[in-house]
């Protein structure tokens, strides 16, 4: 549109300034560069839905924050996480392409059908180019991707375990919706929740994660500090004998 100054970002989500890229330009941007802008629109119409979609949303945030405090569920809210498994696990990307998916280009909505198929899974890294993309194992299936990615990239190790969904772009893989770290030895119960397409249990798993050790009785109560002052005829030999 011509009120988009040549130094922002361009609109067809590429992330690179509109001068550089679209300006005086009508062809689209190639399709793995469109994946950001993809997903910016499946997100803009979830927030365009309103109240149709808030108590979803609002479930997610508070099962990450482990708690209904309004702070923690906003600071949850703005974890990619959130919105993606709103999306995937609880069904309203289906919904988006039902709705909106004839408004998009054809090799978009082609792209988006098939990112349909795909379950959030367990990858352990290979090997990882900082800034360019990492290699991963599927631990579910053994299935080995290249995935363009930017900014994880620049600190993933081999044998780190990561929780992401990578998807199709069109030329290769990318990951959508965050990536988040497993501690190793703990990712049984994930793919649990992964095969079950639980997406809010495990928002809960990751809370749970993070959350500080809580001690309680063989009866499952929690402790509580006491202190128990006695009062005895014999002071003295009390403590004679307690000593």
């Amino acid at each position: 549109r011509a009120a988009l100054g040549r130094n922002e970002p361009c609109w067809c989500g590429s992330g690179r300034k509109y001068k550089a890229c679209h300006l005086g330009r009508s062809e689209l941007a190639p399709l793995p560069d469109r994946v950001p802008w993809l997903l910016h629109k499946a997100v803009d119409f979830l927030q365009r839905r309103g109240h149709a979609v808030m108590e979803d949303v609002i479930e997610a945030a508070v099962a990450l924050a482990d708690s209904a405090d309004p702070r923690a569920v906003s600071e949850a809210l703005d974890a990619p996480i959130v919105l993606d498994v709103v999306l995937q696990e609880l069904g309203w990307f289906e919904t988006f392409l039902e709705e909106r998916g004839e408004l998009l280009p054809d090799d978009e909505r082609l792209l988006a059908e098939s990112w349909m198929l795909l379950e959030r899974t367990v990858y352990e890294v290979e090997t990882a180019e900082p800034g360019a993309g990492v290699t991963v194992r599927d631990l579910r299936t053994g299935e080995r991707l290249d995935v363009r990615e930017r900014t994880f990239s620049r600190a993933a190790r081999p044998g780190m375990l990561v929780c992401a969904r990578a998807v199709p772009d069109g030329a290769g893989h990318q990951f959508v919706g965050g990536v988040l770290e497993v501690p190793p030895g703990r990712e049984g119960p994930l793919l649990e929740l992964l095969d079950d397409e639980d997406g809010i249990g495990m928002l809960e798993y990751f809370a749970a994660l993070s959350a500080p050790p809580r001690s309680a009785t063989r009866e499952g109560e929690a402790w509580v500090d006491c202190v128990a002052t006695l009062r005895v005829p014999d002071p003295d030999g009390a403590r004679d004998v307690l000593d």
